[in-house]
């Protein structure tokens, strides 16, 4: 087996790691913190009256842990499951609106039953959304593991969740409370795609919301215990300092304390901007960049960690997550964040103890969050940095006591963490928790690819697909190891046919082409432009009445409802399964124009 070398151990390259050192690759994990986990960790302080605090990172609710559900089923068989212990949450979180708590449910009928009653004038709409998400759902739980991409993925990753929402739901106030989300994606509804938004929805709201017992550090071990227990190797307290190529692949990496890490494939699991810079050729460095140009970095977070000396449920908290979603309602509290304006900006208030009750037995923690920017907190001198911190941590701790006046008097510690702390312990650039920014720049395929193209670099977590959060970052784990786990055994895949239509030509392939589709039951009338560029030759063929007929020579002009350019050699490869098809669609080696739902079809049909 290949020897695996992973940079960073944050969830999505613990999940990679612990899914190949289960298939018996030889894992080995480098990470500069003394703790595996990223922002899934876990921090213990002290007050000075001796109490001790366990603060979670950032950890507040996870979905998609019922049982049989494909989330679930995976770290199921992969041993997460039974190294933690799930709690179920009582809602989703309860927001502040029009004067009022309101308790958002998780389950998908309670909450369309809600809104029913908060908007019944848009009841049509709301029905027609919610029967939308659970056909969307239906087709998600049974292409995780084919990889098959569907017409609903494709309409959501087309719009922003603003726009997709006014589709059903023409109404201002309900797409406030519908999308009071929103900070954990990292962007307005205006702008952020409707897929990260909807993906995380119907994981809270047909999934289920949970949290891990013993906080996010609790998860991120359990990863760990299982790349230990299959021979995987975990390297903490060492950053990586040069990555070393040859000939377009990496051959090894070395870290501050001077130890140099050789292997087969190497995984970037973080920001790819900052392991551009360590490339010591100028030509995979170029290429890394040159995929990575142009791509905005999202925002971060601003969390101010607080101590009690009681239960904050004693002192009027009684929910696990409130949300203020704040008085601006043109770009829902967004502005506020980019104009450093902390006495506006939307804020979450987190009751941990409400979560779980053995966290802080003794103890009461709470913690606030707002997004933030990297530049409200840079170019500051140490004496500058430090004021700031002071001043937020008042004006949070002010607007914390407007809302639960009982908490101010049994505050005995609080702690801020900044974007410039979440870039210190991550390496993020900007301290960005959810990598690029999630909108339609960066919808579905056209995010980061987990491979860079020919080479041995792959990558995992929040910047690559399938997106930020937990979730994702753990699945961007499973992606990249299927990935890695195909090509290895393409590796050694021989097909006699694949060498004899090289040897023929293309006119040759085409035919048998032809012959193989028509065994199959053709549902759909359409006409494909193939191009081959390595030969400079078109052939277009035609599906009518169930039958696929091959026209060579038409005019380029003619109408097509899909132009797929690729090279002769490749499209063999991927008929062959020497290449991956759906890696060879996303880092567009496969170019597809057009009307993608017929590509899909065509697909469908190969398949």
């Amino acid at each position: 087996m290949k020897d695996i070398v992973v940079m960073g151990a944050g969830l999505g390259g613990l999940s990679v790691g612990a899914i190949l050192s289960k298939k018996g690759y030889r894992v080995t994990i480098i990470e500069k913190h003394h703790i595996v986990g990223g922002y899934s960790t876990n921090f213990v302080r002290k007050s000075k009256n001796g109490l001790k605090f366990n603060f979670d990172t950032a950890l507040h609710g996870i979905a998609n842990l019922k049982e049989n559900r494909n989330f679930y089923n995976i770290l199921d068989e992969l041993g997460v499951i039974e190294n933690i212990k799930i709690l179920r949450k009582k809602e989703v979180g309860t927001i502040f609106f029009s004067g009022e708590y309101l308790d958002i449910p998780d389950s998908f009928d309670e909450y369309k039953n809600f809104l029913f009653e908060l908007f019944p004038d848009e009841k049509n709409g709301i029905e027609k959304l919610f029967t939308f998400y659970k056909k969307f759902d239906d087709k998600l739980e049974t292409s995780l593991n084919d990889g098959a991409i569907f017409d609903e993925f494709i309409e959501l990753s087309t719009i922003s969740l603003y726009d997709f929402l006014k589709r059903y739901v023409d109404n201002d106030e309900f797409i406030r409370v519908f999308t009071f989300l929103w900070l954990y994606y990292g962007l307005s509804p205006k702008e952020l795609n409707a897929l990260y938004f909807s993906l995380s929805w119907i994981g809270y709201h047909i999934g289920g919301t949970y949290y891990i017992q013993g906080g996010s550090q609790s998860l991120s071990n359990a990863f760990k215990k299982i790349i230990e227990n299959n021979g995987g190797k975990i390297i903490l307290n060492e950053e990586i300092i040069k990555i070393t190529t040859t000939s377009d692949k990496i051959t090894s990496v070395t870290t501050n304390k001077n130890n140099c890490y050789s292997g087969d494939i190497f995984i970037m699991n973080g920001s790819p901007i900052e392991f551009a810079n360590l490339f010591d050729d100028n030509s995979l460095k170029k290429r890394l960049k040159d995929e990575l140009e142009n791509r905005e970095v999202g925002i971060s977070l601003t969390q101010l960690y607080i101590g009690l000396d009681k239960n904050p449920t004693d002192l009027g908290v009684t929910k696990s997550d409130y949300f203020f979603l704040g008085e601006e309602k043109e770009n829902y509290g967004f502005d506020f964040i980019l104009n450093k304006d902390y006495k506006n900006t939307p804020l979450t208030i987190i009751n941990y103890n409400s979560l779980d009750s053995t966290l802080n037995p003794e103890t009461g923690f709470l913690a606030i969050t707002i997004g933030d920017v990297f530049s409200n907190w840079d170019n500051l001198s140490d004496i500058e940095y430090k004021k700031q911190k002071k001043e937020v941590t008042e004006i949070l701790l002010q607007r914390l006591y407007s809302y639960f006046p009982a908490l101010e008097k049994h505050i005995i510690l609080t702690e801020l963490g900044t974007p410039k702390t979440m870039k210190r312990y991550t390496n993020n650039t900007e301290g960005a928790v959810y990598g690029f920014k999630q909108n339609l720049n960066e919808a579905g395929l056209k995010r980061v690819f987990q491979q860079l193209k020919n080479t041995n670099l792959y990558l995992s977590g929040a910047w690559t697909q399938p997106g930020g959060g937990y979730e994702g970052a753990i699945i961007s784990g499973l992606f990249c190891a299927n990935l890695i786990e195909r090509e290895t055994i393409s590796e050694n895949r021989f097909s006699l046919l694949y060498y004899l239509f090289k040897f023929l030509g293309s006119n040759y392939y085409m035919k048998g082409f032809i012959a193989k589709l028509n065994k199959k039951n053709i549902d759909f009338d359409a006409t494909f432009k193939f191009f081959f560029k390595d030969i400079n030759k078109s052939y277009y063929i035609s599906f009518i009445d169930g039958r696929a007929l091959l026209a060579n020579n038409i005019a380029d002009n003619r109408s097509c409802e899909v132009s797929i350019e690729v090279t002769y050699t490749d499209w063999l490869a991927l008929s062959f399964d020497k290449i991956d098809g759906e890696k060879a669609f996303k880092t567009e080696v496969l170019k597809v124009e057009g009307k993608l739902e017929y590509f899909f079809k065509l697909k469908k049909l190969l398949n």
